[in-house]
């Protein structure tokens, strides 16, 4: 468990920077999906932490249900964004410094997750859940890189390729998050 703990923290505060630079672009821009990211990182890192603690305090119990049940609720909450900054007109393109920015945070985080479920051999609850958040932040931060690639590199002429793009990943993500969310709280009501 100890290793567990240093790799929570090493992604809590790689989550608290990649949270702390959305929150920067979406204020600077007034970019509501930015915002959004920022907001979702944060409570995904806090729900590894306290996956953790109970996990240390000996209350495995029902953590798969709980980190469910708050993936369901941050799923709604990316559906709405997801939704309102695609009726939205007032997305803004970011510099290259951004963008590489953000593809870095998500193909470091991407190797992450990818190692970190090859590796697991222990199936323990706590770090199941731990696991899901993973990937529930890694689907995020692809969707968000895309956005911002898309609006960054594309052109006036691809507008409309651009917004179907953005409606069907944004589609994807929800439901891959939806899917997580039902299956970690099925699987914490059945043991």
């Amino acid at each position: 468990m100890p290793l567990t703990v240093i790799n929570t923290a090493a992604t809590f505060a790689l989550n608290m920077i990649y949270a702390a630079i959305n929150w920067a672009i979406g204020l600077l821009n007034l970019n509501p999906l930015f915002m959004f990211t920022g907001v979702f990182y944060s409570v995904l890192a806090v729900m590894k932490c306290i996956v953790l603690v109970f996990a240390f305090r000996g209350k495995n119990r029902r953590v798969m249900e709980k980190t469910g049940v708050l993936l369901l609720a941050l799923d709604f909450a990316l559906a709405f964004v997801t939704g309102l900054s695609m009726v939205e007109e007032g997305e803004s393109e970011h510099g290259e410094i951004i963008m590489i920015s953000i593809a870095t945070y998500v193909f470091t985080r991407l190797v992450i997750v990818i190692v970190k479920a090859v590796r697991s051999r222990e199936e323990g609850e706590a770090l199941f859940a731990i696991r899901i958040i993973g990937y529930a932040e890694i689907a995020v931060a692809v969707l968000t890189l895309q956005r911002s690639m898309l609006r960054t590199f594309g052109t006036e002429s691809e507008a409309m390729f651009v917004h179907v793009m953005n409606i069907v990943s944004g589609a994807a993500v929800s439901l891959f998050i939806a899917f997580i969310g039902v299956y970690a709280i099925r699987k914490g009501k059945n043991g």
